[in-house]
Parts: C-alpha cells; structure tokens; sequence
C-alpha cells in the first residue's frame, strides 16, 4: 500500500464541479468539440424534421410566403430547414476549429 491509497481526496465521489471543469475534459477546446458536436446533430434533427415536413404536406407550400430581406420571400415550411442548416454549420465550424493544426 502506498501513500497514495490513503488519500482522501481519491475516497471522495466526483461532485459536478468535476463532470464540467475544464481541466477535467481536456480543455477548452476539447469543450468546444463536445458543443459542436451536439450542434450538429440537433441542426440535423431540425433539418430532418423539415424535410419530413415538406415530404408528407403536413404544413401547406401554399402558406403566405415569408418576406426576407432584398425582397426574397419563403415558404414557412423552407425556414426550419434553413435554422436547421445554420445550426449545423455553426457546430461544423467550432468542431473542426477546435482541431489541433497540421503543418
């Protein structure tokens, strides 16, 4: 038995100081990766609840459209799809920025 074994502190359970500090998930980009990641996933959720939207009609492609800016107008049903891409892009780009850069 050494020293170690008789520490307290390794006794103890992790409290939820532990589970979210930054130093116990590799850092602040390995937390970056983890949000990305569930960016990305639920801007695919978004998206494919869209889709399945516009597939089955449940909403009318006959709504009144929706005016954007420049004088673009849009379906209702185009919008969580769109959200649903942005969401995704965003988690894309924080997972592959919190990569480690290649030379």
């Amino acid at each position: 038995m050494t020293d170690s074994d008789d520490d307290p502190a390794l006794l103890e359970p992790p409290t939820a100081n532990d589970f979210f500090s930054l130093d116990a998930v590799g850092g602040e980009s390995s937390m970056r990766q983890v949000v990305g990641q569930i960016l990305r996933i639920t801007g695919l959720l978004i998206e494919m609840i869209g889709l399945l939207g516009v597939i089955t009609g449940l909403s009318s492609l006959d709504a009144a459209p929706i005016q954007l800016l420049g004088g673009v107008s849009v379906a209702p049903v185009w919008i969580p799809i769109i959200l649903g891409f942005l969401i995704w892009l965003i988690g894309t780009i924080l997972t592959v920025g919190s990569n480690p850069r290649r030379l």
